[in-house]
């Protein structure tokens, strides 16, 4: 699998060819596979997708992380390319890039297995070959460090700084083998892959299966300086493995299981075992185990465990805090909406006894009751008074008889 020597001597191949860092050109033509590989080709990346993105765009930038490339364009677009196992990136009238693991057919153009093809405005042709479609191209906007997969990358340990206490407190908290946490690519380093890794712990004298927890401050010195040493070198030499150094173990890593190969790098005898799902060349007589001992690694773990306790501790503090200012800041609104509620049922209330009659000697309509003088005593009502009418013409009926009678 192309590790991060070989991408970075890929995107240089690539950043000549654009013309970069000083001028730019032009991608005219993009052709994809017939069929189209939805496997290679993610969601992101239709046919159209492609064309509207890539064709006539110009080529700004040309740059890597751990084992991901991308292209950036003038569209405000990234391509991402990344080779899985057995994948690569052929310009023609280049030479051809070789690989230990696998061999790339590039006789014709376009070369076999080829899943994209780009055409420049300089004429320069660039293919992207994959024949156990392993590899990924993608879309992404501008900048594509912002979004996955990119996002997801731990440092790359040959563009940025890391030193002894970065890596400690990387590995002091497990207890997976070293080697299966140099290859996880969001954990500690992206870019480190098998060969990689064999040959840094090689050259630190660190067994592969070593438990990352055990390893001592000076094998964490030896594992720093070792990182640096192996990945500058591979990238110096542009990958190419004939040119690796002679006491590296690289040059006999490839030898398991056939016939007729010294199995031995410097008189002494290399063993494979299988470390974190792959294959691992070792020498037994150098590479040691974790200098940590248990006592050491059970404080170290202590000591991690009562820190993180700690953090929680003041993580539930803050959390209490917030929930009471929360609650404290709920009390207050309801009281203040409590508060001109009443305010509002008062004003309300004066309201209506301003309204209403103060008179006690208003005249009402409701029901026939009695009615006031001004003074307060009762008028006589209609019927009344035409009793006592009647009866004052009786009686002076009654006088007038008498008076006739007396003439």
């Amino acid at each position: 699998m192309p590790e991060l020597a070989e991408i970075e001597a890929n995107r240089r191949s690539l950043e000549t060819c654009f013309g970069l860092p000083s001028s730019s050109v032009k991608i005219v033509k993009c052709i994809t596979s017939n069929p189209f590989d939805t496997i290679i080709f993610d969601e992101s990346c239709t046919k159209a997708d492609l064309t509207r993105s890539l064709v006539g765009k110009n080529v700004t930038a040309c740059c890597r992380k751990g084992k991901q490339m991308w292209i950036e364009l003038s569209s405000g677009v990234s391509l991402l390319l990344h080779m899985g196992m057995t994948g690569a990136i052929i310009i023609e009238n280049e030479k051809i890039p070789q690989y230990k693991a696998f061999k790339v057919e590039a006789e014709t153009w376009p070369p076999r297995f080829t899943k994209l093809e780009l055409e420049l405005s300089n004429g320069t042709r660039i293919a992207f070959c994959d024949p156990r479609r392993l590899g990924r191209i993608r879309l992404r906007k501008s900048p594509a460090l912002d979004s996955p997969p990119l996002s997801n990358l731990a440092k790359d340990p040959y563009l940025e700084v890391f030193d002894v206490k970065y890596l400690d407190s990387k590995l002091c908290d497990t207890s997976a083998p070293i080697k299966a946490v140099l290859l996880e690519q969001d954990r500690v380093f992206s870019g480190i892959g098998n060969y990689l890794a064999d040959e840094i712990l090689y050259q630190a004298a660190i067994h592969p299966k070593a438990a990352s927890n055990t390893l001592s401050f000076s094998q964490i010195e030896e594992l720093v300086k070792s990182i640096k040493y192996v990945i500058n070198t591979a990238v110096d030499f542009h990958c190419s493995g004939k040119q690796f150094p002679d006491n590296w173990i690289f040059h006999k890593r490839w030898s398991k299981g056939k016939k007729g190969n010294d199995n031995k790098l410097n008189g002494k005898s290399i063993t494979f075992e299988t470390v974190g799902g792959r294959t691992s060349a070792i020498v037994v007589s150098v590479q040691k185990m974790g200098a940590k001992t248990k006592t050491n690694t059970m404080k170290s773990s202590i000591d991690n465990i009562t820190i993180k306790k700690e953090k929680d501790v003041n993580k539930s503090k803050i959390i209490k805090e917030k929930d009471v200012n929360k609650s404290k800041t709920i009390k207050e609104n309801e009281n203040k909406s409590k508060n001109r509620k009443n305010k509002a049922a008062k004003v309300t209330s004066s309201k209506v006894k301003l309204e209403q009659p103060t008179d006690k000697n208003v005249v009402t309509t409701s029901k026939a009751k009695p009615i006031l003088s001004d003074k307060g005593k009762k008028r006589p009502s209609s019927a009344t008074a035409s009793n006592k009418s009647s009866q004052l013409n009786v009686r002076r009926s009654k006088r007038r008889k008498e008076q006739s009678y007396d003439v």
